[in-house]
């Protein structure tokens, strides 16, 4: 076989693989897996381009195991747990603690969601004096009322633009 014929080959059996690939995108749910994956088919498309017949086998070889991974991807997403974490709206209001670990030096508080994701807020202070607990307990007050006030499923973004105080 000469090299154009096997060149001809390996650009249709990319071609093949790159069509099952497409589809399998198609099933996957999570944002971030679309994307990641269809970066990863852009730059295969950008191998396979290349003229180098080494090249193109590597790159086969490579999408035959990406399309392998694709599959066990779409096969197991945990659908119940992206739909807590992306409908927000059906979520119940999250549970806010905080507490003093050493008065007006350091200060945690914790904020849960029903689906177990936390965001975690610490603050320490050699020197008390300097009042730093009053403005940014204020701050950090005034997001949290901002976010429950959204019912929108839009709160954190509109939290995160808010000016601190």
């Amino acid at each position: 076989m000469d090299v154009e014929q096997e060149n001809a080959i390996l650009k249709e059996e990319y071609e093949c693989l790159s069509r099952v690939a497409d589809s399998l995108v198609g099933a996957l749910v999570r944002f971030k897996d679309v994307e990641l994956v269809t970066t990863t088919l852009e730059t295969c498309k950008e191998f396979s381009a290349c003229e180098n017949q080494d090249v193109r086998k590597y790159t086969n070889r490579f999408m035959q195991y990406f399309l392998k991974v694709i599959h066990w991807t779409v096969e197991h997403q945990p659908l119940n747990i992206y739909e807590m974490w992306y409908n927000a709206r059906n979520q119940e209001a999250a549970k806010i603690t905080s507490l003093w670990l050493e008065k007006e030096k350091s200060f945690m508080a914790v904020k849960s969601s029903v689906d177990g994701a936390l965001m975690i807020y610490g603050a320490v202070a050699n020197d008390s004096a300097a009042g730093w607990y009053k403005n940014g307990l204020e701050a950090l007050r005034a997001k949290i009322e901002i976010i429950e006030s959204c019912t929108d499923g839009e709160g954190e973004e509109q939290a995160a633009d808010a000016p601190a105080q």
